[in-house]
């Protein structure tokens, strides 16, 4: 019906909406569109796309103010860039998780 290519641009839509929804600060409707989008991703083996997803899911963790969920989310995004040999996108996500090391909790930055 659609060949690989084409599933792979209509994989992309939820995480492209979920990235719409985070920069309009609606965070719940981006976590449901990156976990959709994970979920197809997870079904069709497509490593990179599952990358991009725990990133994302992330980065909307570390914008509620979650300290554990983003080392966790970005530690698999790390994995996978590494494993589909991205190394640009390995030094990104290394750089998130190297920032979350040095960012004192928010209640800590608010003293």
């Amino acid at each position: 019906m659609f060949d690989s290519g084409t599933v792979g641009q209509l994989s992309n839509a939820p995480g492209n909406l979920g990235n719409l929804h985070l920069l309009q600060g609606e965070l719940d409707k981006a976590e449901e569109m990156h976990k959709k989008s994970l979920e197809i991703n997870q079904r069709l083996d497509r490593q990179e796309g599952m990358a991009a997803d725990n990133s994302n899911l992330g980065e909307v963790a570390k914008l509620r103010g979650d300290r554990r969920t983003p080392r966790e989310m970005w530690t698999k995004s790390l994995e996978l860039y590494r494993t589909v040999g991205i190394p640009q996108k390995v030094s990104q996500i290394q750089g998130l998780l190297d920032g979350l090391d040095e960012t004192p909790p928010q209640s800590e930055a608010k003293k």
